[in-house]
């Protein structure tokens, strides 16, 4: 996977809900790292940028050719959970889901919430998804359904994660590779000296 370090820009507030970020894979600050100016701190490409649409809908625009003509037309769902098991305690969490559909135009990124108070009832398939814990940020899980697989899916979704941290203030980096799975090893690897890469305590073989 075509995983990449990257700094953001974060030049303005979009909405009360959501801040307008660039992402950019250069050498020029750390990575990752956020810089907060009105004026754009560099000449390079950006890898994508988030947007607000006409319903104030968080919007991904990616200029990244690893997910570019790779990638299929995803839309998003962000999902806040306090108690993510029944009979569990209470563990704040992170769900970004992708689908497949046209529900929303590729790129769209929807709060749950959203959908619930419009009692919104969809057709679109669900592709995957990446879940963290909202404290820290950490990685508990990736999935992509089988059919979907190798299509750079899991890039997709890191990248919309970051874009819903950075730009909606929701805590520290996305992180993780204490615990890995044969793919989290690849995630490990493109990470290598970053802040996101956890010490490792384990593996997990599936």
């Amino acid at each position: 996977m075509a995983f990449k370090q990257l700094w953001f820009w974060k030049p303005k507030q979009l909405t009360d809900r959501w801040a307008e970020v660039h992402a950019f894979s250069t050498e020029e600050f750390e990575r990752p790292s956020i810089v907060v100016s009105d004026n754009r701190p560099t000449e390079s490409d950006v890898i994508w940028f988030g947007s607000i649409d006409e319903n104030q809908n968080l919007f991904i625009n990616w200029n990244d050719n690893d997910v570019m003509n790779i990638t299929p037309p995803l839309w998003y769902v962000v999902k806040e959970v306090d108690k993510p098991y029944p009979n569990g305690p209470p563990i704040p969490m992170i769900f970004v889901y992708a689908l497949h559909g046209d529900d929303y135009p590729s790129g769209t990124i929807v709060m749950e919430q959203d959908l619930i108070k419009r009692k919104f009832i969809g057709r679109s398939e669900r592709v995957g998804f990446v879940q963290w814990f909202r404290q820290d940020s950490k990685i508990q899980q990736i999935f992509v359904e089988e059919k979907w697989r190798r299509r750079r899916v899991t890039l997709a979704l890191f990248g919309v994660a970051d874009l819903v941290i950075v730009a909606g203030g929701y805590g520290p980096f996305l992180n993780g590779g204490d615990i890995t799975t044969s793919d989290g090893e690849t995630l490990r690897a493109a990470w290598s000296g970053s802040r996101r890469v956890n010490p490792r305590i384990g593996s997990v073989d599936i």
